[in-house]
């Protein structure tokens, strides 16, 4: 089955996979526009942030989201 990406807003708690990806734009003295990047993370809520096949799913749609975009990707372990 094939899986995309979903923007959303969600409210804590409700997160069904061990892991988030989020688009933010972050304002600085070089980009005061704001420049966009998307922040992965593991969600140590969910099954304390394990790693299996559907956050494997995830890092890889948000990491292709990313580099479609031409905009960086940070990824935060929380192990």
């Amino acid at each position: 089955q094939k899986k995309e990406l979903i923007e959303s807003d969600r409210i804590e708690g409700s997160n069904d996979i061990g892991m988030v990806a989020w688009r933010i734009s972050l304002k600085t003295l070089e980009y005061p526009d704001g420049r966009d990047l998307v922040l992965i993370a593991n969600d140590v809520t969910f099954q304390a942030g394990s790693f299996g096949v559907r956050e494997d799913q995830l890092f890889q749609k948000a990491s292709e989201y990313a580099r479609i975009r031409g905009i960086p990707r940070i990824y935060v372990s929380c192990n």
